[in-house]
Order: C-alpha cells, then sequence, then structure tokens
C-alpha cells in the first residue's frame, strides 16, 4: 500500500490544478478603451456660443438669423450684471467703441448682432447702443427667442 499510496501522490502532484485566484483586469481595460473611442469621437453640443449664457427675451415675430452663427460674425453680449462681451472676451466700456470699430473692421458682413438678457438694464444696453454709434456701426440686430 505504501508503494500505491506513494504513486497516488504523484498523480497528485502532476495534475495539481495551476489556477490562481486574481482579478482579470482586460475586461476592464477594453471597455474603458471603447468608451473613450466613442467619447472622443462624439460631437460636442453647441450650447449657443456667447449668448449660451442670456435669457434671450421672448419675442412674438422673432426670425432666425443664420447670420449669428457664422465664425467672424460680431457677436455682441449684455448679461445681467451689465459686463460686456464682445464675442467671449469682456471689454471695459470706456473702451468698447474702439474694440467695435477694430473688430467690426475684421467682420466679412457688416452687421453687428446685440444679445441682451432680459433682466438686464435700459442703462447697460443704452451704453452699448451709443459705443456702437460711437464705432460707426448702423446695422445692428437685436437676438430674441421665439415662444
Amino acid at each position: 500500500m505504501r508503494i500505491s499510496q506513494r504513486l497516488a501522490e504523484r498523480r497528485a502532484m502532476r495534475h495539481r490544478n495551476d489556477s490562481y485566484c486574481r482579478v482579470d483586469i482586460s475586461p476592464l481595460i477594453t471597455i474603458v478603451l471603447i468608451l473613450l473611442v466613442v467619447l472622443v469621437s462624439a460631437p460636442i453640443p453647441h450650447h449657443g456660443g456667447t449668448f449660451g449664457i442670456l435669457h434671450l427675451p421672448v419675442a412674438r415675430n422673432a426670425s432666425p438669423t443664420i447670420g449669428a452663427q457664422r465664425d467672424d460674425a460680431l457677436l455682441v453680449a449684455v448679461p445681467r450684471d451689465g459686463a460686456v462681451y464682445v464675442g467671449t472676451t469682456q471689454v471695459p466700456r470706456d473702451i468698447l467703441a474702439d474694440a467695435l470699430r477694430v473688430k467690426f473692421s475684421k467682420t466679412s458682413e457688416k452687421r453687428l448682432y446685440l444679445g441682451v438678457d432680459a433682466k438686464t438694464r435700459y442703462s447697460d444696453v443704452c451704453a452699448v447702443l451709443d459705443a456702437t454709434q460711437l464705432a460707426g456701426i448702423q446695422d445692428i440686430s437685436v437676438m430674441t427667442r421665439s415662444n
């Protein structure tokens, strides 16, 4: 019996289970790479650009302004706090007319698109309109949204 016991032990050693207890992270890496490819290739949603920060006033007869979506369009935004943004850059009011004149000379469409928050003070809007008049801009489109 002793020999048979040794033979049984040798067989057991030969057929020993070599599996390890470990976590396989290759499926995790695969899923992360797939998510990375999907999220990088997905288009970035457009939130309205300069006018995305504004709550534009509602108008019954609002018409779409295709020109405001051009890359070289002159966009001026006046949010609720009264600051003035030309494009995405905040401009102090004392140099607003000069900044508008410089930007206006670089645009192909000679029109200014003015976006004003619905709760902006009227005096802030008048100051911007005065600056546009000093810059020599006469064609102004006031941005609204339809109901």
